[in-house]
């Protein structure tokens, strides 16, 4: 779940409503205009993470159209800063996730081995073609250590996605908003079930809907129990490398 600005103790609040014992904190560099800064600034993030560190894993937005900036704020507020991961929309810059431009930003996550969430379906970008799988498979065979979380999946294109998993162990698909009374949602639990069970992560949604109706719209999906520890958390603290005991 992404959350803009501060953390009101409501949060708090759901969090424990939900169940929910650390939460990803997905920040964003725009909405689709050129922005020169991230809406949420990395210094924000790192601030919440310090003050909750035990309740926030965090993200700082980096952005296409400023590598160099970008790979600043990586170094500052990740590698020497306290916030964890990276998350990236390439169609909000007009990139294809396999566009040549942005491979300076994976081989520097690649190389210090830090997880990069990745805006991959849904309103990724002006077009439903910077949904395309065929370019996050791509950019996966290229980059083979690198951690990615997709987030919304590569929806609509879920069958595909559910396979550009299958072939790469270092993609772990998300497609939270677009599993609570969504048919897509039924495509996922099955390959949940079966083809990406080590790699399918819960989303909660939030804020378009509070954290314990997102918990509550994956516990209704047809998952065997056999594999609910594992989409619900298990999957989601192995790329995190949160090295979570059962």
């Amino acid at each position: 779940p992404g959350i803009a600005g501060g953390l009101p103790m409501i949060f708090m609040h759901e969090l424990d409503e939900a169940g929910i014992t650390l939460a990803c904190a997905v920040t964003r560099w725009s909405f689709g205009d050129q922005r020169e800064d991230a809406i949420t600034p990395p210094e924000e993030v790192a601030r919440l993470v310090e003050q909750y560190p035990d309740k926030l894993y965090g993200t700082v937005a980096i952005d296409g159209y400023h590598i160099r900036k970008s790979l600043d704020i990586i170094e500052k507020f990740v590698v020497n800063g306290p916030v964890q991961a990276a998350s990236l929309e390439p169609g909000m810059s007009k990139h294809y996730a396999d566009d040549k431009e942005l491979y300076p930003l994976y081989e520097y996550l690649s190389e210090m081995d830090i997880p990069l969430f990745m805006m991959t379906g849904g309103g990724n970008g002006p077009y439903i073609s910077y949904t395309n799988p065929e370019h996050l498979d791509r950019m996966l065979v290229d980059f083979p250590k690198l951690t990615v979380i997709g987030m919304h999946g590569c929806v609509p294109h879920a069958f595909e996605d559910i396979m550009v998993a299958f072939r790469r162990r270092n993609y772990f698909p998300c497609p939270d908003v677009y599993v609570p009374d969504s048919p897509f949602g039924r495509i996922y639990a099955e390959a949940g079930n079966s083809m990406i069970k080590d790699q399918l992560v819960f989303g909660s949604a939030y804020p378009l809907i509070t954290l314990k109706e997102g918990v509550d719209s994956w516990m209704r999906l047809p998952f065997k129990e056999s594999v609910l520890e594992n989409i619900m958390w298990k999957n989601a603290a192995r790329a995190l490398k949160l090295n979570w005991e059962d």
